[in-house]
């Protein structure tokens, strides 16, 4: 995260890199905005835009109180992963057995 200096004639940056594992890198994103929104600009997120992975949103929907954030999915994830069952389910050959 690297913050800008407030100062106009002192344009240095104060940087720090993540440490952790890249996957862990959006949790402690959507974390630490969720967690500065309150103190920062006094501002509640009420709702979570989500693509189907729920490792961002388990870790901030009790950050307010218990399921204080609700989770909506973004529609084209579930259109994507349901073309791709479709797509399977068309591709995929059914072995059926002969009656005698």
């Amino acid at each position: 995260m690297c913050r800008m200096s407030n100062s106009s004639s002192n344009r240095a940056q104060d940087c720090v890199k993540h440490i952790g594992s890249s996957g862990s890198m959006e949790v402690v994103g959507v974390y630490r905005m969720f967690e500065r929104s309150e103190k920062m600009r006094n501002l509640l997120y009420l709702k979570y835009f989500g693509d189907g992975d729920s490792k961002s949103y388990d870790n901030v929907k009790d950050i307010y109180g218990k399921d204080s954030v609700k989770k909506l999915e973004y529609i084209g994830h579930i259109q994507k992963r349901v073309g791709t069952i479709r797509k399977l389910k068309v591709n995929t050959k059914v072995w059926e057995g002969k009656e005698s």
